[in-house]
């Protein structure tokens, strides 16, 4: 649309005065130019992104545990790490501004500059009789005009200056694949009724984040149908992640796991994990209701399930005691905390 604004207004010009047309368009590069040199200073791939991530990450994190943070008097170290994290972009949009800024004065230079020609040439027109000042007016108004609809292009640069990261991040995103993908293939269950004993045998594993540090070393554990096990051991030794095991969030790198005697690869992954009930460290309380989430582990569940779980948790009286019972909405109101881990009990209970 700008390109043809500028196309028409040139052929109107050309109709009035070919002459002083002329002169105008010998202008054009000086403007064109100092927009070019805009255009580079604008547009390109942000390499600044991962400093970015890291600052929003640092005060994302600073924010959630406010009160350890002042429990710590730590608001000082947490300002300085995002400050550090900041310091290459800062430094980048410094000297960007002060390019800026001279390529801002060359290019409104080359543009005032352009109509004082165009001007000062009509002017002369004028009193050689070449032409009349209404033309004169016309053409310079008409290419006023056109270089503020071609500017509008010059004014989307900032907007593209993103679209090469941005379609990177994306690109990247389509292009992974899971390692644990099941889509079409046939996977095999358990029949009810037989017993299902969960069984490591001689497990290697470490995350795909830290290869380097193995987690589990030849680790073997044998969980017999009906018995409760405890696994004990200091943080970072791998309870948690012989869960993720059975689960089948990871393979391991070495050995097997077992469920009912076959090995979780070949076992059907929703239906693997549907056999599972847990309540993990960190329970998590999702936006609904409170009747949504004592069934989130059981979008089946009867209403009668919800209740017998909640009274087997001993918070029915207290859930029925609430303005709205269970469709009390759990959001940001004050008993969120209190509501969170009952509520997640209750989810584990309905489950099972």
């Amino acid at each position: 649309m700008a390109v043809g604004s500028a196309g028409v207004g040139l052929g109107i010009c050309f109709g009035l005065d070919w002459r002083l047309t002329l002169i105008a368009m010998a202008c054009t590069p000086l403007t064109l130019g100092a927009s070019y040199l805009n255009l580079l200073i604008n547009v390109g791939a942000r390499s600044d992104e991962a400093a970015y991530a890291r600052a929003s990450s640092i005060a994302a994190g600073a924010v959630s545990n406010v009160r350890t943070v002042a429990a710590l008097c730590a608001q000082g170290g947490i300002v300085g790490t995002f400050n550090r994290a900041l310091d290459g972009p800062s430094a980048k949009a410094q000297r960007k501004s002060q390019y800026m800024g001279i390529i801002l004065g060359l290019s409104q230079g080359a543009m005032y500059g352009a109509y004082t020609v165009t001007l000062w040439a009509g002017a002369y027109f004028i009193t050689k009789g070449w032409s009349t000042f209404g033309d004169v007016s016309k053409i310079f108004l008409i290419l006023v005009l056109s270089s503020f609809s071609v500017g509008q292009l010059a004014g989307l640069a900032p907007d593209t200056s993103g679209a090469p990261t941005a379609i990177a991040g994306i690109l990247s995103i389509l292009k992974r694949r899971p390692t644990i993908n099941e889509e079409g293939t046939k996977r095999r269950t358990i029949k009810d009724g037989k017993p299902m004993d969960v069984e490591l045998r001689k497990v290697i594993f470490a995350y795909p984040s830290r290869p380097d540090v193995t987690v589990l070393n030849d680790f073997s554990l044998r969980v017999k149908f009906g018995s409760t096990v405890a696994v004990v051991g200091p943080s970072g030794s791998g309870k948690s992640t012989v869960v993720w095991l059975v689960q089948r969030f990871y393979d391991p790198l070495g050995g097997t796991v077992t469920v009912g005697g076959m090995d979780v690869r070949e076992l059907d992954l929703k239906w693997l994990r549907g056999e599972c009930a847990m309540v993990g460290q960190e329970p998590a309380l999702f936006s609904g209701s409170i009747r949504e989430n004592i069934g989130f582990g059981n979008p089946k569940a009867a209403w009668a399930e919800i209740e017998n779980a909640a009274k087997e948790a001993n918070i029915h009286k207290f859930i029925a005691g609430l303005p709205q019972g269970y469709d009390t909405q759990v959001g940001t109101t004050a008993h969120k905390l209190f509501l969170k881990k009952l509520l997640t009990n209750l989810n584990f209970q309905c489950q099972s």
